[in-house]
């Protein structure tokens, strides 16, 4: 009988993550069909923000991080009222979703435990890593190598998913603190309106606190 080899199921996974990585935060690769912000507009896309149980949920994830960046709020020289309004919208927006990415991260997940390339099938198989199961012929060890490989296999989606996951907190910590900067001044009225948002929409004390640090007291956060 001739043996084959098995392709690992992650290496599969891993060119997902370089062609659908967190970079799409950014918008890369949508199209430019951006719109205004209402008060409809933010109910809807704040209900649609929940943590990413697994590696299927991050394309609704991206999508709605794209609209979030895209959307327009309203210019201050215009209709200063309404800008004032929409600018902590927005906020709140990019806000909920680097608390959902927050609620994503497994906390136990250890970037260096990675998956095998190749899993080894049952010493007593005889048979060399990564053949395929059919080749071995005891059924006994043929289940066992199976099982073996669909846990490998998950582990692999666990990993690439954290480490999305994490990536993309990166870049929405980036995005939060420029969104900040472009759209609140250093008055202790408007720092108070951003400290209220974070309180509000930031479950997980630790985030809330680097957060804090990060956009409410900008200058004690780079010393």
């Amino acid at each position: 009988m001739t043996s084959r080899r098995v392709k690992p199921a992650w290496l599969i996974l891993i060119v997902a993550l370089f062609t659908c990585g967190p970079h799409r935060l950014n918008g890369a690769g949508a199209p430019n069909d951006k719109k205004m912000l209402t008060d409809k507009t933010f109910k809807e896309l704040a209900e649609q923000i929940k943590p990413v149980e697994n590696k299927g949920e991050l394309a609704r994830f991206r999508k709605i991080s794209q609209e979030v960046s895209q959307i327009e709020i309203a210019s201050k020289q215009q209709d200063p009222a309404a800008w004032s309004q929409q600018r902590t919208q927005k906020l709140r927006l990019w806000l909920r979703l680097i608390d959902a990415v927050n609620q994503s991260i497994d906390p136990e997940w250890d970037p260096k435990d990675s998956p095998e390339l190749n899993v080894m099938p049952p010493p007593d198989s005889q048979s060399f890593s990564g053949v395929d199961p059919s080749a071995i012929e005891d059924p006994k060890l043929r289940k066992q190598y199976e099982e073996a490989i669909l846990a490998n296999s998950e582990k692999a989606e666990r990993h690439i998913l954290q480490r999305e996951l994490q990536k993309s907190g990166e870049v929405l910590r980036s995005k939060i603190s420029k969104y900040a900067s472009a759209n609140f001044t250093d008055i202790a009225g408007e720092r108070e309106g951003i400290k209220r948002s974070v309180e509000e929409e930031i479950k997980d004390a630790t985030l809330r606190k680097q957060l804090m640090k990060l956009l409410v007291s900008p200058t004690e956060g780079k010393q």
